[in-house]
């Protein structure tokens, strides 16, 4: 039962630490922060049904003690004692840990989990396990990959050890069953759903990303934090700020790298920590892990690549990459004095008037520096923004490229990272489509989201092919929809997985069935769920490129099996074991598949 503005439940967290014990034929003790809410997981392998215990963030069979403090995030409960619904949800969440434990061909897992990182799949030890330092969990891009990790003994973390999601890993995703108890100590932060034959102990401050459930009882220590991810989705985790310019040698530099929720409006999580994961920064620069900035006086110049993570606990990590540049000590230009240009003036007896002085020729733009002249062909000239054939040096107009930097063809890589993303705005279809591919590698998140439709329409396959998981994630569904119709073929798996769910949902069903078929089947399935009905005919008919055909003349067409991924693609909910389907004429198929 739950109660709307203060509840109980808040104003028993402001007393001590109290124990309920229940007394009755089925004991259960519950602690509810969340509305209830459907939740399923999508995987091929497992696919738990949670029934009641869905809306649940902790459930003990015996007695629960709540620390001083205890919170939740943005939800009120009340605490209840000898409630039919929770004994319902422990029996449910059994059924759960039943189905785990049935799951064949588990890999063995080494019982120290500290300093390790899991890829998606069934683990198994017969060991206790012990969590003394940090643990990683690596979905590789499939938000939808499950981990489950079994033991008939123990679990015991130590204080301050945390578990970590990487590469688009989900808390709800992540199950451990446990035959044993399972302590925590303080300051620790668990990630997924815990099922514990006995007990469960908690200690302050200590973060769960997910639920907990025990036959026994559970202790929560004071200050404890838990979310129950399956009532309550999490948004994803994005850059707020992620903009590097250019320094200079010998000159004091900051940038600030921030993270946010992806909600509105978006604030600074001043609790994410940072680290550099790829590459390196000029000496003299650092990294504060903290806050993100990073700061100090750059020793060199050249040009440096080097990759950040953004950690938020309970949230996947996500990551950036920079091509950042430390220029030289710019040499003061001195400002050449004109010269007059004597006038030439016709004797006054014979009434003639003076000769026109002779026009000054313009001085040839250098390229950051350089004396050698710059003359591209097919630059944007002021007169009405037409593009000329004919080679034309910057710097006789008022090009918005400016004297210091190169024409769209001869962008280089520092060159787009310097570039604000107001320039970027303003691009056409013919100048976006005259940078060339190692350059387009530089674009950033923020220049790539001022993108207009149509700069994009002249795409080509191999400016796309050069961009990376973070940055086809900040294309919009709109911009997308622009490419053409070869770019859209060249869209590879990897790149069809990193698309934002709002892009996914926004693809035109032209643009779907445009797509090459092997990338359709990698639209992940939380995206495919939220298409409307003719996106996903759209994409049955791209993945009918990849069914069998009838055999032609003859009479009778003859089985042919459907494709396993293309049937979980559209029927979420089967698994690999489930499919009824494997010998049926391709219309059969077909029609399975559009159900």
């Amino acid at each position: 039962m739950l109660y709307e503005g203060k509840s109980r439940f808040h104003k028993f967290l402001k007393n001590k630490t109290r124990v309920f014990v229940v007394a009755s034929l089925c004991p259960v003790a519950i602690l509810t922060f969340v509305h209830p809410a459907n939740a399923d997981i999508v995987n091929t392998e497992f696919t738990p049904n949670f029934g009641s215990s869905i809306s649940y963030t902790a459930v003990a069979g015996a007695a629960l003690t709540v620390g001083a403090g205890t919170t939740s995030q943005g939800n009120a409960g009340t605490a209840q004692l000898s409630d039919a619904s929770a004994s319902s949800a422990l029996a449910d969440a059994f059924v759960v840990k039943s189905s785990m434990d049935s799951l064949s061909a588990p890999a063995t897992l080494t019982p120290n989990l500290g300093g390790q990182t899991l890829t998606p799949g069934v683990y198994f030890s017969g060991a206790a396990l012990t969590l003394n330092t940090d643990m990683n969990l690596d979905a590789q891009g499939d938000t939808g990959a499950v981990f489950v990790i079994r033991t008939p003994a123990a679990v015991d973390v130590a204080a301050g050890a945390k578990i970590h999601l990487l590469g688009g890993a989900q808390a709800a995703n992540v199950f451990w069953s446990v035959g044993g108890a399972i302590s925590v100590g303080a300051g620790a932060g668990l990630i997924g759903h815990y099922y514990s034959v006995t007990v469960i102990a908690i200690g302050a401050n200590a973060t769960v990303s997910g639920q907990l459930f025990a036959r026994a009882a559970i202790a929560l220590g004071a200050g404890v934090s838990m979310t129950n991810d399956l009532a309550i989705p999490r948004p994803t985790i994005v850059w707020l700020s992620d903009s590097v310019s250019p320094g200079i040698k010998g000159v004091n530099y900051t940038a600030n790298l921030t993270v946010a929720k992806a909600t509105s409006p978006s604030v600074i999580e001043s609790t994410a920590t940072f680290t550099l994961d790829s590459g390196a920064l000029p000496a003299g620069l650092t990294l504060n892990s903290a806050t993100g900035r990073i700061s100090g006086t750059p020793a060199s110049e050249g040009i440096y690549t080097f990759g950040v993570d953004g950690h938020l606990f309970g949230y996947s990590v996500i990551s950036t990459t920079h091509t950042f540049t430390i220029q030289p000590v710019p040499v003061p230009v001195p400002v050449p004095v004109p010269v007059p240009v004597p006038v030439a003036h016709a004797p006054a007896d014979t009434g003639g008037s003076a000769p026109a002085a002779p026009t000054p020729v313009p001085t040839p733009a250098t390229i950051r520096g350089s004396a050698s002249p710059l003359s591209p062909s097919g630059i944007s000239t002021p007169a009405g923004n037409t593009t000329v054939n004919t080679p034309t040096p910057i710097g006789s107009g008022t090009d918005r490229l400016g004297a210091s930097v190169v024409a769209h063809a001869e962008l280089t890589l520092a060159n787009i990272i310097s570039l604000p993303p107001s320039y970027f705005h303003d691009l056409n279809a013919e100048e976006f489509a005259l940078i060339q591919a190692g350059s387009i590698a530089g674009l950033r998140a923020t220049q790539i989201q001022v993108l207009t439709p149509n700069a994009l329409s002249k795409m080509t396959p191999r400016q796309l092919a050069v961009l990376n998981k973070s940055q086809i994630s900040s294309f919009s569904g709109q911009q997308l929809n622009a490419l053409p119709f070869n770019t859209h073929r060249a869209l590879s798996s990897s790149q069809i997985r990193s698309i934002s769910k709002s892009a996914g949902v926004d693809l035109s069903p032209r643009t779907i069935s445009e797509l090459d078929s092997k990338a359709v089947l990698s639209i992940p399935n939380t995206i495919y769920r939220a298409m409307s009905p003719a996106q996903q005919r759209a994409m049955n008919r791209a993945d009918g490129r990849n069914l069998s055909k009838p055999a032609q003349n003859s009479s009778t067409p003859k089985s042919s099996a459907c494709s396993i991924p293309a049937i979980q693609a559209f029927n979420p909910s089967k698994s690999k074991s489930s499919v009824k389907v494997l010998a049926q004429p391709a219309k059969v198929c077909r029609n399975n598949l559009a159900t």
